[in-house]
């Protein structure tokens, strides 16, 4: 059973000439409750301790009228350039099934 609901994505942002990660990615999730319960934890990959936060689509940073916002999107900070997308799935997939 999965700790915090089911993944829709999950992407390592990239150097385009190197490919290696440039250090942070994204997570989504398929609710806004299951960003809420993963943002309550610590994350590390490997030691190295992770910067986990909402992602804000940039239309989003304008003000929104209360209650608007259902984040379902998580940025993920402070990955190890040596990781690549498939070790970054598989920590998120102990939270939840990634559905592609």
């Amino acid at each position: 059973m999965a700790k915090f609901g089911p993944l829709e994505d999950c992407v390592v942002m990239k150097d385009r000439v190197s490919g290696r990660s440039r250090g942070f990615g994204y997570v989504t999730f398929s609710s806004a409750d299951d960003v809420k319960n993963v943002l309550e934890c610590e994350h590390f990959l490997g030691n190295r301790p992770l910067e986990v936060k909402i992602a804000i689509p940039r239309e989003e940073l304008k003000p929104q009228p209360p209650g608007t916002k259902t984040a379902t999107r998580i940025f993920v900070g402070r990955i190890p350039q040596s990781a690549d997308e498939s070790m970054f799935r598989r920590h998120f997939e102990a939270f939840g099934e990634i559905i592609d």
